[in-house]
């Protein structure tokens, strides 16, 4: 299992509040998968709770703030990936399945750009060969 306080804190050059931010969207982002693949059973509690703490970390978290006309695009376009991905998956070629699993992936990408915001392009670099995988569930 990954330990990801511990991979944020490397992303993050130790930003405790990129880190924070990161927690959250790593969180809510396996919380919408949950939904759609139903492998998890979530309440309406924790659907609306953890919703609640992204609109709220978004709204509040001074990294997010600081850089967010960087990330909202990010965030908008890893979106639209992984939305794509549920059609490609369902698709009856082979390498359209394959390439499904690379947009569900993409969200993945603002990881490494907050590793950039934090430490430049060689970190950012690092921390995507260090840390990139299709499926962190596996890893």
């Amino acid at each position: 299992m990954i330990d990801f306080p511990t991979v944020f804190k490397e992303v993050c050059c130790g930003d405790g509040v990129a880190q924070n931010f990161c927690m959250v969207m790593l969180a809510h982002v396996h919380t919408l998968d949950d939904l759609i693949d139903r492998d998890k059973a979530l309440s309406p509690s924790d659907v609306a709770g953890e919703d609640f703490r992204f609109i709220y970390t978004l709204a509040t978290n001074t990294f997010f703030q600081k850089h967010k006309e960087v990330l909202m695009p990010t965030l908008l376009i890893g979106g639209i990936a992984w939305r794509d991905s549920e059609d490609w998956k369902n698709r009856p070629h082979p390498l359209d399945k394959l390439a499904s699993q690379v947009l569900k992936s993409q969200y993945q990408d603002i990881f490494t750009l907050v590793a950039f915001l934090c430490g430049g392009q060689t970190h950012a670099m690092e921390m995507a060969r260090k840390h990139r995988n299709y499926n962190w569930d596996r890893a």
